[in-house]
């Protein structure tokens, strides 16, 4: 299930074939695998303030490269 925003632009054809070619990135790209280890090790490491900020900064990159990767 695909959900957008109410006032999405619907005429513009690249942007309403944005949203699916960066879900598709993350899929490509085995980010879901990636994101389970890092709670993993939050889970771990719940206590250390380095890991919540690992957790923050690695999850920003991952969204920063899908959306650069087309």
């Amino acid at each position: 299930m695909l959900v957008m925003h109410v006032t999405m632009d619907w005429s513009k054809q690249e942007r309403t074939e944005y949203v699916p070619m960066h879900e598709y990135m993350h899929i490509r790209r085995l980010d879901s695998l990636v994101k389970m280890l890092l709670i993993l090790v939050l889970c771990l490491h719940w206590y250390n303030p380095f890991v919540w900020i690992m957790f923050l900064l690695v999850n920003r990159d991952l969204e920063l490269c899908c959306d650069e990767s087309f």
